[in-house]
């Protein structure tokens, strides 16, 4: 008896020092929205908690395929600007609560910069919030 618990204790010991499997890095955008690293961090995916963005998505992302990266990236860092300055507004909508600790720039994925994009085009066609201070891009959604 005395064997069984000394073994079970060692296999409870050798148990604790194994290294523990990294978790998937997540850096949260807002309550809203999640980038989620996928593979040793050359993959991401944006998760959103909307039902009715990742439909509204569906339909619309055709239109996504006809840009490229630079446009995206370019567009996002004013939306998340922007977005930004509205959050830090005590006169800013209940919608733009956290600050987006996002830089487009360090993210070189075309599907992430997409969505990322058609989120904030969401929020302003379908939501009608505006998030730019001046024009927006002109989308056919």
């Amino acid at each position: 008896m005395k064997k069984v618990i000394v073994i079970i204790g060692i296999a409870f010991i050798i148990g604790a020092c194994t290294s523990v499997k990294s978790i998937p890095q997540a850096e949260t955008l807002d309550k809203k929205i999640v980038i989620e690293t996928l593979d040793e961090g050359n993959k991401y995916v944006l998760l959103t908690f909307n039902q009715e963005f990742e439909n509204w998505f569906n339909i619309h992302k055709s239109s996504a395929e006809k840009r490229d990266m630079d446009y995206y990236k370019r567009w996002n860092e004013r939306y998340v600007n922007d977005w930004n300055i509205r959050s830090r507004s005590p006169s800013g909508s209940n919608f733009f609560t956290m600050l987006l600790d996002f830089h487009p720039w360090n993210y070189n994925d075309l599907a992430l910069q997409r969505k990322l994009f058609f989120y904030f085009q969401y929020v302003e066609n379908v939501l009608n919030l505006n998030i730019l201070f001046g024009n927006s891009p002109s989308v056919v959604i």
